[in-house]
């Protein structure tokens, strides 16, 4: 595994596939070949150009769970990175469609088939009955159970990241707003209590080089949960931040949950519980958790580091009154896109 080969990547349209497939095709020393496996029947406006990049090569997959192409996909990759989006309307609830539980254990029963040498699997820590009304929290920590025990019987090598929360969050939903009445900027994520410390990540710019170090040397991380986290704040340091960057007056507030807009946010009763695992300081608060992200960082990035609230204001430009001009729409076309600023 010291020199890596072919790399599959599933949803390499999306935050954490688009995170790692650009990262490989940007990074110099890369001597990758990448499949960039999706369900998009048409993801070229989202994807590098093929002409510019003679070591990418799309697949598209007819079905996230079907076991015959994926192992096809994989077959012949040194490493598969493996990711799934909740929320994607492929999976609508209908009685003949997929699954995102199906679809994660379909990834990882491909590996299996495949022989490949390594999957590295996104996924969720396992928070018991605090999780249970997120689906996020209960298909992937199920998909990491299932994972290791299937590595358990099959000799199958894993590493298990689990992401924290978003900082683009701020740029694509409700979080961030201008008061009309003071005009003060506002933080807030409606249910949290503001002295609860977030575990705050920049994806796009920070899965790359992680994902790029661990499939260079994995042999200390197999079978390790790996959170992915580059500091603990809370609204009020978000808030205290921002203000010191921008100069922009700035506070937190704790609005109540009932206040939830639910589009294009998660749906009340999900809010309701990722709200619960961080007041309750169960889901990646401990400070510890960030040695791993940091010491893997450091073989790629070790210059730069993590990417901290401050630093990803400042490389992204992030305004919340030109957000609320129509700037959230064109950073979204911005990413749909990869070009402008760097979000990723």
């Amino acid at each position: 595994m010291a020199n890596p080969k072919t790399i599959a990547i599933l949803g390499p349209t999306g935050i954490q596939g688009a995170s790692v497939l650009h990262y490989l095709l940007r990074s110099p020393s890369s001597t990758f070949t990448l499949r960039a496996i999706t369900t998009r029947p048409d993801p070229s406006p989202s994807l590098p150009s093929l002409s510019a990049h003679p070591n990418l090569f799309i697949h598209h997959l007819p079905s996230p769970t079907s076991i015959p192409h994926l192992t096809q996909f994989f077959t012949g990759c040194t490493a598969v990175f493996g990711n799934t989006n909740t929320h994607s309307p492929i999976y609508d609830g209908k009685p003949d469609s997929p699954t995102e539980i199906s679809a994660l254990k379909a990834i990882v029963d491909a590996a299996v088939e495949a022989k490949v040498g390594l999957l590295v699997l996104s996924c969720l820590p396992d928070v018991g009955e605090l999780g249970k009304r997120s689906p996020d929290f209960v298909n992937k920590s199920e998909a990491m159970r299932y994972a290791k025990r299937r590595a358990r019987e099959t000799g199958l090598r894993v590493v298990y990241v689990q992401l924290g929360w978003y900082m683009q969050n701020f740029v694509e939903n409700h979080d961030a707003k201008v008061n009309p009445v003071d005009g003060v900027i506002e933080f807030q994520m409606k249910g949290l209590r503001q002295d609860k410390r977030v575990p705050w990540i920049s994806a796009y710019t920070d899965l790359g080089p992680i994902i790029k170090a661990l499939l260079c040397n994995p042999d200390p991380y197999i079978g390790k949960e790996i959170p992915i986290v580059a500091e603990l704040l809370t609204m009020d340091e978000i808030a205290s931040i921002y203000q010191s960057v921008t100069g922009q007056p700035s506070r937190a507030i704790s609005p109540p949950l009932s206040s939830h807009v639910v589009s294009p946010q998660p749906p009340l009763e999900e809010r309701a519980c990722l709200m619960d695992l961080l007041n309750k300081e169960a889901y990646l608060v401990d400070e510890t958790i960030m040695e791993l992200c940091t010491e893997l960082m450091k073989k790629e990035r070790p210059d730069v580091g993590m990417t901290g609230w401050r630093k990803w204001i400042q490389d992204t430009g992030f305004d919340v009154k030109k957000k609320e001009e129509g700037y959230g729409q064109e950073i979204r076309k911005q990413r749909e896109r990869w070009g402008g600023r760097k979000f990723f």
